[in-house]
């Protein structure tokens, strides 16, 4: 009788202790979501697109628009926060870019961009009715599986070798992201959408990013974009600012391309390649 006694004694004990941890594991959640500081990187990612001389032979004779997706990758403290049910919309945001004459050596020292003649046509607003020789270079009118539905693209003129475009989503991007591992590193990568081109011959085009923060082009140079890429995300419970540690205004601006390389790693440059083309060179992350 008494070791019965004991027992129960101790088992009230456990469940107390149960009790008083399991509010702690269900406020999780919603801990989670009021988090605003996010110590971790953000970077943009330009696909890279191989094709064989066949297609691209074919692409160039039939004039076929080829989509490249531009992605946004989410490393360090994202990873955590989001596996956990964080939500984040991305609001008032831009991307530009432009064709660059060779890979570069990184996203700080990028290649110079084509001045003329750049190996591939770049597709605009569909409003600028944008052609050459009979070849329309408007963009599509709808995109599949990207997150974002509605692009500004810009309407300065028609492109030649360097563009850009506005966008702003205000429904959670949690739903695309896929978790992903590089090494021994996670992180989320999400389809925020597609660029596009139309080969002239037979080359390797390069796409890199245009980035006024991190100086990849005079200001003033490139008449056909505003050169800015811009990255704003908002919690989506609280809708304000998410922010990097430091940030001087987290509650009035934190576009992430301004925050020092830590939390900001550029844009990384993308294009397409073909098989049995010279001077073919990948991009690496």
């Amino acid at each position: 009788m008494k070791n019965i006694r004991l027992f129960t004694k101790w088992l009230c004990s456990v469940m107390t202790l149960l009790l008083a941890v399991l509010p702690i594991e269900r406020g999780t959640a919603q801990d989670v979501q009021e988090k605003h500081e996010i110590d971790g990187q953000v970077l943009i990612k330009i696909e890279s697109k191989s094709l064989t001389l066949q297609e691209a032979q074919s692409h160039i004779q039939k004039k076929d628009s080829i989509p490249l997706v531009v992605s946004l990758i989410l490393k360090g403290e994202w990873v955590d926060v989001i596996s956990k049910g964080f939500h984040a919309f991305i609001n008032q945001s831009s991307f530009s870019y432009g064709i660059a004459q060779s890979a570069g050596d990184n996203v700080q020292t990028p290649a110079p961009l084509y001045e003329s003649n750049p190996p591939a046509w770049m597709l605009a607003a569909r409003s600028m009715n944008c052609a050459d020789g009979g070849t329309s270079l408007r963009v599509p009118m709808f995109q599949q599986g990207m997150y974002a539905n509605t692009l500004g693209w810009e309407t300065q003129g028609c492109p030649t070798f360097a563009y850009g475009l506005g966008y702003s989503e205000g429904t959670t991007f949690n739903n695309g992201l896929t978790l992903q591992t590089d090494g021994s590193e996670s992180y989320y990568e999400i389809k925020l959408f597609s660029i596009y081109f139309k080969l002239k011959r037979l080359e390797t085009v390069y796409v890199r990013g245009i980035d006024g923060n991190y100086g990849t082009d005079p200001d003033g140079s490139l008449s056909t974009t505003a050169m800015t890429t811009e990255l704003n995300i908002v919690n989506f419970d609280s809708r304000t600012y998410c922010y990097w540690p430091g940030c001087p205004n987290p509650s009035s601006a934190a576009d992430w391309t301004e925050a020092p390389k830590d939390y900001y790693g550029g844009v990384i440059p993308g294009g397409i390649f073909i098989e049995q083309v010279p001077e073919l060179t990948q991009f690496e992350p």
